[in-house]
């Protein structure tokens, strides 16, 4: 198939937050909203990788930290432009600025941080992809537990 500009119109680009190690582009929401700002196209979204905010020193181990999360998205307007979540753990302390990541529910954001986070009316609408170390018997047992967090 050959694509067409209108076709390109419909692309959408999604830039994923870093997990604020040196020379990162974007690791905080503010970040990313400057950046999208300065890009002026509405087709750029933003893909969250949970370990990586948890790396840059986001609280997704806490209700309170993951409220604050969500009120950052909705005071820079970005919380319509998250077009995927890479849904992690993390090996590492939360803020340790360390990009390893971990089967859900085995690492320090913890199954009540993912119950937490999926408890969001807000991430009801966005799309899941599970990035975890494991073979596909560990992925089908982390996409199940997923499921049983989330609000039915």
């Amino acid at each position: 198939m050959r694509a067409t500009a209108r076709s390109a119109e419909r692309v959408r680009v999604l830039v994923e937050l870093m997990a604020g190690t040196r020379g990162a582009v974007a690791s905080t929401i503010a970040e990313a909203a400057t950046l999208l700002e300065e890009a002026d196209d509405e087709r750029l979204g933003l893909c969250l990788d949970t370990c990586h905010l948890f790396a840059a020193g986001y609280g997704l181990d806490a209700a309170d930290g993951i409220a604050a999360l969500f009120d950052e998205l909705a005071e820079h307007g970005l919380t319509e432009r998250v077009g995927l979540v890479h849904a992690n753990d993390s090996a590492f302390l939360r803020g340790e600025r360390r990009d390893r990541h971990a089967p859900i529910g085995e690492g320090a954001i913890g199954v009540e941080g993912w119950r937490a986070i999926l408890a969001r009316p807000e991430a009801a609408d966005w799309a899941f992809v599970l990035e975890t170390p494991g073979d596909a018997e560990s992925h089908a047992t982390q996409i199940a537990l997923l499921r049983r967090l989330a609000p039915s």
